[in-house]
């Protein structure tokens, strides 16, 4: 099976947006060491347009920079929110998508995994070797924990997936659009009361378990 690599960022609302560019060419180096035959390519979620030098520099080292641009739902929701939720919302919605552009497109037309890895983590041989031996028709995450985010934030969330590390099948995809398109909704909804979900919580929330499969050893370190 092939293997792509999706890495979403933020860098052009990061505080340090060096250390952000930092960080993604880091994870871009360790996936580069484990497997280099593997796709790379990065989803920006930030409001702002990503840097060009940093775009030619990343460029380099990936196939591709998906651009993702907020729609006017989520412009004016967006002006009454600070930059923390304005990023948690946007990720979600970037992914969604994303992983919609994919699905139409038929942008993977041979079954491939899908790795989704955040700027910053490493992951190594033999975490790569355990995704790719997983069972190719689950989304493939650790196990659950605590949520970090009260209940009465995320409207009765009480456990989360890590999402530093997750994994499913481009044959999933026209599931994952569904999961995302949820999501996203969900997270919009939220902020709209004054709570809040992030990625983490809402794929816990609508992933059903009989998709998912758990990898108690699944970690990407920093």
């Amino acid at each position: 099976m092939r293997t792509a690599f999706i890495i979403p960022t933020a860098i052009s609302q990061a505080q340090d947006s060096d250390q952000a560019l930092q960080q993604c060419l880091h994870t871009i180096k360790s996936i580069q060491t484990i497997s280099k035959q593997a796709g790379i390519g990065i989803v920006e979620y930030a409001n702002q347009t990503m840097p060009a030098q940093a775009q030619e520099v990343l460029l380099d080292h990936i196939s591709f920079i998906a651009a993702y641009q907020q729609d006017t739902k989520t412009q004016a929701l967006a002006a009454n929110l600070n930059p923390t939720q304005i990023l948690a919302l946007n990720h979600i919605a970037a992914l969604t998508w994303f992983a919609s552009v994919c699905e139409t497109q038929n942008v993977f037309p041979e079954s491939t995994q899908i790795i989704v890895i955040e700027p910053g983590m490493t992951i190594d041989a033999t975490t790569f070797d355990q995704l790719q031996k997983s069972p190719q028709d689950k989304f493939i995450f650790a196990p659950p924990s605590k949520a970090s985010l009260s209940s009465e934030q995320t409207g009765g969330i009480v456990l989360q997936l890590n999402t530093h590390l997750w994994a499913f099948s481009s044959d999933l995809l026209s599931d994952l659009v569904t999961i995302l398109d949820k999501s996203v909704h969900y997270s919009y909804e939220r902020l709209c009361q004054d709570g809040v979900a992030d990625l983490s919580h809402t794929l816990f929330k609508y992933i059903h378990s009989s998709q998912l499969f758990f990898l108690k050893d699944l970690t990407a370190r920093i």
